[in-house]
């Protein structure tokens, strides 16, 4: 007894008292020989690098993390340190702190709000998942790296920016964040990974950067509330399944550096009646425009030299067979890949100029680009003119007239801003 005794008040001569507490209003929180204990249930141990947070008492709804223990800085939220604190409500954490681990906050259901200070270089896997409570979160401007399935489950979530100092968004990193309606992706990004946007079901607004290089399978897969959908020159490489089951999506103009739409790309989308293809695509996968119910025709550009089965014009039935799409066109050029597709699969084919042109293509190249508001331009200066047709197209406020009004609505459905 005296040994413990006298070995307690050595703890506390080097310690202090305030750090002591009884065991048990620790509740299922246990103590290693390196870990000390704060007063308010935090768990801590002290490193090279500073003070790293290790665990917490479960019964705690709300945390302030001091930025400083013992003349240490607080550096670090270790893996799980606050993992399946269910009651927790409210955290601040510090600008001291650099490093939100893995698991730190998993599972923290009514976790309401967060605020990562800028200090935070480090989101890691799983920081946040399943915080299904979180309805705001704001992310540190200077987060280098938001692990996999960082934001996973927080179908609280209505809106994120993504910071610019990020150049990826991982593997589900806001999968299944159901209310989320609103997301800001940087020029910074380069690569949108495999499900990071899986079933985010109330995403309406998109616009990916012309910084962006590929986009993963499933990377948006089930996104239903999506409408309209512009692919930058910048991306070379969109897998399959990307924007499967999209199912409120209307359009889609793909940028002139992707070669190939791959399988079940755009397979379910069973809004989508215009697809703009451009003429750097080589292939199209099978299946790449499965059960777009409401696409009633495709023009299929002369640089497309394979087309797989069932890769256009098909729906499944309800005996998961493969079912052609009533009357449905393909334009494209003749002894094309196109042709030999509709020839085999015995759909109409038509010539390439003959397709149906969207309003703001004035220069009928099928697609909306800055060459059509200079088009405009011109021809309200006198210094080109216009078909009746390109005039038609041309009158996007439907006035009846072509105006500079006309051509800034152009530019700006160029710029995603429309």
């Amino acid at each position: 007894m005296k040994k413990i005794i006298a070995g307690l008040l050595a703890f506390t001569m080097l310690f202090g008292t305030a750090d002591i507490i009884v065991p048990d209003m620790v509740n299922t929180v246990s103590v290693s020989a390196s870990e000390f204990v704060l007063g308010n249930g935090l768990i801590y141990s002290i490193g090279p690098s500073g003070v790293s947070i290790t665990s917490c008492s479960t019964s705690v709804t709300e945390m302030e993390i001091p930025s400083e223990i013992k003349g240490f800085s607080v550096v670090c939220i270790a893996n799980g340190a606050f993992k399946n604190c269910t009651l927790l409500k409210k955290v601040t954490i510090p600008d001291s702190v650099t490093r939100i681990n893995e698991n730190a906050f998993y599972n923290c259901k009514s976790l309401t709000a967060v605020t990562i200070p800028d200090s935070v270089t480090y989101i890691g896997d799983n920081a946040f998942y399943c915080c299904t409570s979180l309805a705001s979160a704001s992310i540190s401007n200077s987060a280098k790296e938001i692990g996999i399935k960082a934001f996973a489950g927080c179908t609280s979530l209505t809106e994120i920016k993504i910071p610019d100092s990020i150049t990826e968004i991982k593997l589900s990193a806001f999968r299944e964040c159901t209310s989320l309606t609103r997301v800001t992706i940087p020029d910074s990004v380069k690569y949108i990974r495999n499900s990071a946007f899986w079933e985010c079901e109330s995403l309406k607004e998109l616009k990916i950067p012309d910084s962006v290089k590929g986009i993963e399978a499933w990377a948006f897969y089930g996104c239903k509330s999506l409408k309209e959908l512009r692919i930058p020159d910048s991306v070379t490489d969109i897998s399959s399944s990307a924007f499967e089951n999209c199912t409120s999506l209307t359009k889609v103009t793909l940028g002139k550096s992707v070669t190939k739409i791959c399988s079940l790309q755009f397979g379910g989308c069973t809004s989508l009646t215009l697809v703009t293809i451009p003429d750097s695509v080589t292939e199209i996968g099978s299946e790449a425009f499965r059960d777009c119910t409401s696409l009633k025709y495709i023009a299929i550009p002369a640089s497309v030299k394979k087309i797989d089965s069932w890769a256009v014009g098909y729906y499944l039935d309800e005996h998961y067979s493969s079912t052609k799409i009533e009357d449905f066109i393909i334009y494209g050029e003749k002894n094309s890949a196109a042709e030999k597709y509709a020839t085999n699969n015995r759909f109409t084919f038509k010539a390439l100029d003959e397709r149906p042109f969207e309003k703001g293509d004035a220069d009928r190249d099928g697609s909306i680009t800055s060459a059509d508001a200079l088009n405009v331009l011109q021809m309200i200066t006198g210094s080109a003119t216009m078909t009746d047709e390109q005039k038609n197209l041309a009158d996007l406020d439907g006035d009846g007239q072509v105006t500079s009004a006309d051509a800034l609505i152009i530019l700006q459905i160029v710029t995603g801003l429309k």
